[in-house]
């Protein structure tokens, strides 16, 4: 559904923008479900510089966008999908000691705005990295050792490939905002 049109709610509307967001996100990552026993005896959470290490300065393609991860005061921007549906995001990215990487933001779209924290828990057994999103994602491995075609660690590239498709979409949503 798009157009001026639209007579859903502006709440509907952006609580569906940001589901639909998060839902592609999480749509990109395979489940794998893992025993937690051995699982916990057999890796460790991922430290700091690590996670800094995998993120930093990298762009992280989603199946409708992608997030930056910038290294100059850890600023973290992002689009997803474009015109009526576009949305775009700035804030913060930050790691922590208990194996999280996490974006905080605030995401605009046509009629609607919010802020939302994401944060994923990384583990590592040396080579195999495993990732899910809190609070209650399913483990999956994000990088195989050796690396394999399809591992969502190959969705980061190192590069801002954001900020142009995210300043064409600011012009989207202001310009669509307006009628």
């Amino acid at each position: 559904m798009t157009g001026k049109d639209n007579n859903m709610p502006k709440h509907f509307l952006k609580s569906l923008a940001i589901a639909f967001a998060v839902a592609a996100m999480a749509a990109t990552f395979p489940q794998t479900s893992l025993a937690k026993e051995k699982f916990r005896d057999k890796t460790r959470l991922m430290t700091t510089n690590e996670l800094w290490q995998m993120y930093h300065n990298r762009t992280w393609f989603w199946s409708d966008g992608a997030g930056y991860f910038a290294n100059t005061g850890r600023k973290f921007s992002a689009y997803v999908k474009s015109d009526w549906d576009a949305g775009i995001a700035e804030g913060r990215w930050f790691v922590t000691a208990k194996g999280n990487a996490c974006f905080r933001a605030k995401w605009v779209g046509v009629g609607w705005q919010e802020s939302s924290q994401t944060c994923f828990r990384n583990r590592t057994n040396g080579g195999v990295i495993f990732q899910r999103r809190l609070p209650d994602g399913k483990w999956y491995v994000f990088k195989h050792s050796p690396v394999r075609k399809g591992d969502e660690f190959t969705k980061l590239l190192l590069g801002d490939f954001v900020s142009e498709r995210k300043n064409r979409n600011r012009k989207s949503i202001e310009t669509l905002g307006k009628r």
